[in-house]
């Protein structure tokens, strides 16, 4: 005989109904059976592939192409590898990456999340090289790099962290100069809390440098930082900072550097808040033998104001310096007064940005030297104009800067222009399209002082850069690009070409074609002519 199932939470009432029915049924021979229900089954979504590895193989002709800057793979081998886990209630958030060999350049990149959030690890390794570019035989030169930052949630208020880093660096040269042999240590840690209302910092740092081929002396400098900051009132912040830093050489005196910093921000209206600072350097440095600044004093301020659809900003900038003459004898107070306006909002539909900015020195310094003239610019000036904007498939930019930088005892001037213009186009939803064009223009006057003039030394420039993606599905993807560059006797293009294929849900395969070149109609030691091919192949997991 079949079971009946019966719906809880019913009412008497309504029970009583169904067993009158049911028994009026029975005796009619008419019994039907109530089937029991199934329980919905709970849909199981498939757990995302977050990590992934790409193998691939790389070829390329001229080493001179590329070596000069890095030591990139070559053949067959490791091009990535990521690994991911997102944090849960049971595991922490995981993310490990790895790139390239252990004989060519490589990362490898470790961050995790672990203590329910509250402590967060990151560190890598870096091992980058190159080759420094000569007719003759020169060994491989590299740098060697470890990272380790540790971040602790200490309380709601209070929270920690500690720093170490270590870097080799290694440069060979063709004989007879020797090589230069480099190892940084540096250590650190610091605190932050709330602290009366405020924001209280306070770190420590003790950096380690030493020079394998003895051509420095063994440096240790240790310092302390502290920052506090806090809201006066609704319309007042304030702030002071202090750092103090020992120097510590071989053979050499003790040096000290102590800074101090009072700044705050005025709200001086709805419209209208006023940026203000005041600091000042003390340099305690009897290891040097020619002239250094003993005492650094700065004070600016920035007025920000809002107009109907437009922000104004103007700035001024005090600069005193103490500087101690080469003869550790005099000492003279150059200083600079320097000014900076901008204004940024919209036009016709585009966003508009201007900066005008003026250095000026206002009392100069004597040079015990053989040319007794100014060693400094006396004068530093920059216009800067930028004007963007577009639609839902066009995006266009446009920029001028000019920069100029005058020393008029030396008679020396150097203006630069340059005008940048680019923009991207939505062809298609499929298809994608890029360019920007560059051009660099130097004015300069003055000499070398040797058998040049300086506008030896500032050749005019250009670059043109123009590309295209284009994704037929998520399937199939292909990209190419240009870059076009010309500067004095050096002219170069980079044609790259880029083709990637989802062979399934977990695998894809990318080529990429790209010949290079570059020529030096001056030293021709430094051309080259390479065609980079490489294919990658990448599967998630």
């Amino acid at each position: 005989m079949k079971r009946y199932s019966l719906l809880a939470g019913i009412s008497t009432a309504t029970m009583a109904m169904l067993c009158s029915q049911a028994l009026a049924q029975e005796a009619a021979g008419q019994l039907v059976a109530v089937e029991p229900q199934e329980e919905a089954e709970e849909e199981v979504q498939a757990r995302p592939k977050l990590s992934e590895i790409t193998l691939g193989i790389t070829t390329y002709e001229s080493v001179r192409a590329l070596d000069q800057y890095a030591n990139p793979m070559e053949g067959f081998g490791l091009h990535s590898l990521r690994l991911l886990s997102p944090m849960s209630e049971t595991s922490p958030y995981l993310r490990f990456i790895v790139r390239g060999m252990a004989n060519q350049d490589n990362l490898a990149d470790l961050y995790t999340v672990v203590n329910d959030g509250k402590t967060t690890i990151h560190a890598n390794r870096l091992q980058y090289g190159r080759q420094v570019l000569d007719w003759r035989q020169v060994s491989p030169s590299g740098r060697d790099e470890v990272n380790l930052t540790v971040d602790q949630a200490i309380s709601e208020n209070v929270s920690g962290f500690l720093t170490y880093h270590s870097g080799k660096r290694g440069t060979n040269y063709a004989a007879p100069r020797g090589a230069d042999q480099t190892h940084t240590q540096r250590f650190g840690g610091g605190i932050g809390a709330n602290v009366l209302g405020g924001n209280l910092g306070i770190a420590f740092s003790d950096r380690r440098t030493y020079n394998g081929a003895g051509v420095q002396p063994t440096t240790v400098q240790r310092g302390v930082n502290a920052d506090y900051s806090r809201d006066i009132t609704q319309n007042l912040s304030i702030g002071g900072a202090a750092s103090l830093s020992h120097i510590e050489q071989t053979g050499q005196p003790d040096g000290d550097i102590n800074a101090y910093k009072f700044y705050g921000y005025l709200d001086m209206g709805p419209k209208t808040g006023m940026q203000f600072q005041f600091a000042r350097q003390d340099n305690d440095l009897e290891t040097i033998m020619n002239a250094y600044v003993r005492k650094r004093l700065q004070s600016n301020v920035r007025v920000i104001h809002r107009l109907p659809g437009w922000v104004l900003q103007m700035a001024y900038n005090r600069k005193e310096s103490e500087r101690v003459r080469a003869n550790h004898e005099f000492v003279d107070v150059p200083k600079s007064d320097g000014y900076d306006v901008r204004l940024s909002g919209k036009l016709a539909g585009a966003r508009l940005k201007l900066r005008g900015s003026w250095e000026q020195i206002s009392n100069d310094a004597v040079m015990n030297s053989n040319d007794p003239r100014r060693l400094y610019w006396g004068d530093r000036a920059t216009v800067q104009a930028k004007l963007e904007g577009g639609t839902d498939k066009l995006s266009a930019y446009g920029s001028y800067t000019y920069r100029l930088n005058q020393n008029h005892d030396r008679g020396l001037q150097i203006g630069w222009h340059n005008i940048a213009v680019g923009g991207s186009y939505v062809f298609s939803p499929d298809l994608f399209g890029y360019a920007e064009l560059s051009f660099d223009d130097f004015q300069v006057e003055g000499e070398d002082g040797v058998d040049h003039d300086l506008d030896f030394y500032f050749p005019n420039a250009r670059s043109l850069s123009i590309g295209a993606d284009w994704s037929e599905s998520p399937e199939l993807s292909a990209g190419a690009g240009l870059n076009f560059y010309e500067s004095g006797n050096v002219r170069g293009t980079q044609l790259t070409f880029r083709v990637r294929r989802r062979l399934s849900e977990d695998n894809d395969l990318e080529l990429i074609v790209a010949p290079w070149s570059r020529n030096d109609r001056e030293y021709d030691m430094t051309s080259y002519h390479s065609t980079f091919l490489s294919a990658r192949y990448t599967t998630r997991f």
